[in-house]
């Protein structure tokens, strides 16, 4: 680890853009959190490959540095060790939800029909209420909107509405027929004022599904004793969407509209509040990484005595040319001859 002060830190992260405001979209969260963790694995780690080491491992360099130099309890220590687990735990759970958004994403590339187009994270407010949709797949027929959820076990749509884990943990503590019927309102609201603007005198078509997203490998069950919203697995989504009808049916043109209007929609991302001051997350593990790399004046002198010397390196930098440690040793060996020869003709 180099030795920076707090401030040439703070400086370079605020340089590279690293989270220098208060607000994001999800997206642009994701990728804020992304670059502070690489931003800190390479003066943490280092700079090969830092864009492959977790912040959990950042973490642990950072506390087995402390319990070396018996800092662990040093205040400053601590407080920067404690914003990087902050830091941990969102990017842990932002890079969740994406990972599921993305799997989802994946499988767009399957759906055959031509007219299909997809909208991600679409933000809908009437100026009261709000809502954000996964995705929104716009057809000849009308409207779909995804909402994404991520599962590694059984999972069980209780009779109140609740989404359940193994019948104990649950997503939400609302009816997902709630949130549903919110997000199509608010979608079918904006919408129907769209097309009264622009003269499509046609009825606005809108269905849903839930869809299950799970890891590559991980089967699943889903137990349904709501019976009021419709779901499917990421992996049956394309047939789904290709299998898609109504009695609505948009001309070419008014698709044209249409994707128009979504692709306005998706634009006006809602823009969310961190749950934690930036500036002072910075602060606190620029300042711990201070203290940790931190050399006394007389320690650094003793490095300096202990310092090879120009002579010296002069040597190393010469048999560090021979690659072969035999063909070293020969060189020292022919060396020692010579001197002792030199030394008898001496006498």
């Amino acid at each position: 680890m180099v030795n920076y002060t707090a401030n040439e830190i703070l400086v370079n992260l605020n340089e590279q853009g690293i989270l220098t405001r208060e607000d994001y979209t999800f997206i642009e969260y994701v990728e804020q959190l992304v670059k502070f963790q690489e931003a800190t694995a390479k003066l943490v780690i280092g700079e090969e490959n830092a864009h492959l080491v977790r912040m959990t491992e950042v973490v642990s360099r950072c506390e087995a540095i402390a319990r070396e130099k018996n800092l662990y309890s040093n205040p400053k220590v601590s407080e920067g060790i404690r914003a990087l687990k902050l830091i941990s735990k969102e990017i842990a759970v932002a890079m969740a939800g994406k990972r599921g958004e993305d799997r989802v994403a994946n499988t767009f590339q399957y759906v055959t029909r031509p007219d299909a187009k997809f909208f991600r994270n679409v933000y809908i407010t009437d100026g009261v209420e709000e809502t954000e949709m996964d995705s929104v797949v716009l057809t000849k027929n009308g409207f779909i909107i995804l909402e994404i959820k991520n599962a590694k076990e059984d999972i069980t749509l209780a009779p109140d509405g609740r989404i359940l884990f193994n019948n104990s943990s649950c997503y939400h503590d609302i009816s997902i027929g709630e949130k549903m019927d919110k997000k199509r309102r608010l979608l079918r609201m904006r919408l129907e004022e769209e097309f009264a603007n622009r003269g499509i005198d046609k009825e606005v078509k809108i269905d849903s599904l839930l869809v299950f997203s799970t890891p590559s490998g991980v089967r699943i069950h889903v137990h349904d004793q709501f019976k009021q919203e419709n779901y499917c697995f990421r992996g049956s989504l394309f047939n789904r969407i290709d299998g898609f009808e109504t009695t609505v049916e948009y001309s070419d043109e008014e698709l044209v509209v249409l994707d128009k209007i979504l692709q306005q929609i998706e634009t006006e991302q809602k823009r969310f509040v961190l749950t934690f001051n930036p500036e002072d997350v910075k602060r606190a593990f620029a300042e711990a990484y201070e203290a940790l790399t931190y050399v006394p004046e007389t320690e650094k002198k003793t490095v300096e005595k202990k310092a090879p010397s120009k002579k010296d390196n002069k040597l190393v930098k010469w048999l560090k040319k021979y690659s072969s440690p035999a063909v070293a040793a020969s060189l020292v060996a022919v060396s020692g001859l010579a001197i002792g020869a030199a030394s008898r003709i001496y006498k």
